[in-house]
């Protein structure tokens, strides 16, 4: 049974996996939502009834209303959803649109199927509706909104408060993917409290294309919710159970729609109220729907040009031209933007550009392309060439005969060096903040919470690198990439990492990648993924923003192939929050054997070439915990060693070596140093 206690005319055109329309349609409710309503608002009973009143004297006068006349209604759609396939995509929305306006001006190539008992009276209802390009704050918009909410699962009116714009100035549809009743779409009469004005209609029933279902019925739905919005009932009257034969006691108060009991199948011979029914009527629930009539045309017109609910202001002068949708001929550019094909490449690399403007179709285009070949063009696809490292801006300005609009986007290309920043020994312990963030690029996508060098926590030391999840945006994807780093002279090589991470319920599905890419970013190898439990460091589950224990750190590592042992790599953490807590990463290092030395750089041992690469003043330091015996020397890549220091025994405390006289020619070099029976080696580069 219907569940709402507020509700007023619920029209439902359902569709129901695995429901055949062969079996009783009795889950809608409409009577009785209809008789709760009326006793809950009065007030509700008394705008219907002056309606009512209004139309009866409009379509004395206007049963066949003269055609010339459009009226526009802007529409706005707010798609609710929780990331799945129900968030749909903007080509969905305009189908939607294509399908009503056909519907609404009697373009709809199956008007020729009309029995011949309604053709004369199928009616072109002079009703056309755009997409807002206006919001109501006077912003450009696409006429599409996007919230999250799991309310998209069981949805009834609460959605509305969401999200809404102005009733009075747009149609408000809330696309959902169910709606907690088991209806397929909903909208009530025009004189309901404003904030419920508006369908609510699920994205299976809406368009042709994308997760619509594709049936007549699902095509039709969105046209069928419109005409409840513009007062119209079911052909068969004022429930939503069509088949029985009370219904032929009903009515739908139109005058040339045949007293009938509803169909949920196309027998176009239909009489049951003894009378040929209309089953065609997009206010039926046959599935062969293809009109309305001269006599509902009136009727929509008449609430149309009703003051109830304000639906005699949408189409006037003044709300078209504020909500963006006034324009007849060449449609206003809004906002100029547009989508590229590459954001990330190396030197030499191209991106493709297409221009994506929005409202309108230019007829001109003027890029900028700052660091790119050429640095200009007029064309709206340009394919731009970078040669040099860095990060560049793409300006667009777009113009056709309604005016000009422009945009920029700042720092969108990223052209990355293919020269290593680090040898093969690489660490990072995020101890020191201008290493952290000259050498690490994080992307931030929605602009919320996201990596950070942070001193919440660490394995050791006083900082570690954060993805502040605790409470951050339901399926945000935050990305950090390393620098490059080169692995062409080490075998074998693993980057090893200490890892922190806890759920705050055991269905949290929060998700770790770990990517590798030898072609500055452009494309990328998945090399460790990670999910839920699966990710989680201790069992202690968290309600609270987590922080690590030293106990809640565990050991991680992924394994480099042989085709990434290239001098250009860099390594890429992708974090998807799912509802769970906080991640802490820190003392990554690479490991592997370095002309024949295998070696793991330990953090504890602070051992290091300054400044590297290799100046005049270069020195090697290293700090001794205790008194050890020590060697040091230095080895080309072809495996050729200098001694700089022979086995000696040295004192604990720092020590220093010049080693700019043994460095004459350009290149990379190794600097071994030995501690007792430990071997470490850096690469330095001239």
């Amino acid at each position: 049974m219907f569940k709402y206690t507020l509700a007023v005319v619920f029209s439902a055109f359902i569709i129901v996996p695995h429901l055949t329309y062969s079996q009783k349609l009795d889950w809608c409710g409409t009577a009785q939502a209809m008789e709760q309503e009326m006793k809950l608002d009065p007030e509700y009973a008394k705008k219907q009834e002056a309606l009512n009143n209004y139309y009866k004297q409009y379509e004395s006068t206007h049963y066949k209303v003269a055609s010339g006349t459009v009226y526009t209604i802007p529409m706005v759609f707010h798609i609710i959803h929780n990331y799945g396939a129900e968030n749909i995509s903007d080509d969905q929305i305009i189908d939607a649109v294509k399908v009503i306006n056909t519907d609404y001006r009697k373009l709809n190539d199956d008007t020729s199927d009309i029995v011949s008992s309604f053709k004369s009276i199928a009616a072109d209802i002079g009703i056309q509706f755009k997409l807002a390009t206006i919001d109501p704050n006077g912003n450009c918009t696409n006429g599409i909104t996007r919230y999250v909410s799991d309310q998209t699962f069981s949805a009834d009116d609460d959605v509305k408060k969401l999200v809404d714009w102005d009733p009075s100035k747009y149609l408000n549809v809330w696309v959902v993917d169910v709606i907690e009743s088991g209806a397929g779409g909903y909208s009530y009469l025009p004189g309901v409290s404003s904030w419920k004005d508006g369908i609510v209609i699920l994205n299976s029933q809406l368009g042709s294309i994308g997760t619509s279902c594709g049936s007549d019925l699902c095509v039709g739905s969105l046209t069928h919710e419109i005409g409840h919005y513009l007062n119209l009932k079911h052909t068969w009257g004022s429930t939503n159970t069509p088949g029985v034969s009370s219904n032929c006691s009903d009515d739908d108060d139109v005058t040339d729609t045949p007293n009938c009991i509803g169909s949920t199948s196309c027998d176009l011979t239909e009489s049951s109220c003894g009378t040929l029914a209309n089953v065609q009527n997009y206010m039926d629930y046959a599935g062969c729907l293809c009109m309305f009539t001269e006599g509902q045309k009136s009727r929509m017109l008449a609430a149309l040009t009703s003051s109830t609910n304000d639906r005699d202001n949408l189409w006037t002068t003044t709300n078209l031209k504020a909500t963006g949708t006034y324009s007849t001929s060449t449609v206003d550019l809004c906002t100029a933007d547009f989508t590229y094909d590459n954001a990330y490449i190396c030197p030499g690399g191209s991106v493709k550009f297409t221009e994506d403007s929005w409202n309108g179709d230019p007829t001109s285009w003027a890029w900028t392309f700052t660091g790119g070949t050429p640095s200009s063009s007029t064309d709206s696809t340009p394919t731009i060439v970078y040669n040099t490292v860095g990060e560049y801006a793409v300006s667009l300005t777009v113009s056709n005969a309604s005016g000009s609009a422009s945009t920029t986007q700042t720092s969108i290309i990223h052209v990355g060096s293919t020269t290593p920043e680090y040898g093969p020994d690489y660490t990072e312990d995020f101890e020191s903040s201008s290493k952290f963030s000259s050498d690490w690029e994080i992307i931030n996508i929605d602009g919320g919470k996201t990596w950070s060098r942070s001193s919440s926590a660490s394995y050791q030391g006083s900082y570690s690198l954060e993805l502040n999840n605790f409470g951050n945006s339901l399926k945000s994807v935050d990305e950090i990439i390393s620098p490059s780093i080169d692995l062409s002279y080490i075998t074998s090589p693993k980057l090893n990492f200490k890892i922190a991470y806890a759920q705050q319920t055991t269905d949290d599905g929060d998700g770790l990648k770990i990517s590798v890419s030898t072609d500055c970013g452009k494309t990328w190898s998945l090399r460790y993924s990670k999910q839920g439990a699966s990710l989680t460091s201790t069992s202690t589950l968290y309600t609270s923003s987590f922080t690590p224990k030293s106990s809640e750190w565990e050991d991680g590592y992924i394994s480099f192939t042989s085709s990434m042992l290239t001098s250009n790599a860099r390594v890429k953490f992708e974090f998807t929050n799912d509802g769970g807590n906080n991640l802490y990463l820190d003392d990554l290092n690479i490991s592997g054997t370095i002309n024949g030395i295998e070696t793991i750089i330990p953090l504890d041992v602070k051992f290091d070439v300054l400044p590297n690469p290799i100046e005049n003043n270069s020195v090697v330091k290293f700090y001794l915990v205790n008194n050890a015996t020590c060697s040091l020397s230095i080895c080309d890549v072809l495996g050729r060693e200098t001694k700089i220091m022979e086995s000696k025994k040295m004192l604990e405390g720092e020590q220093s070596f010049l080693i700019s006289n043994y460095i004459k020619q350009q290149g990379v070099y190794f600097i071994k140093l030995q501690v007792g029976d430990r071997k470490f080696v850096k690469s330095v580069v001239k």
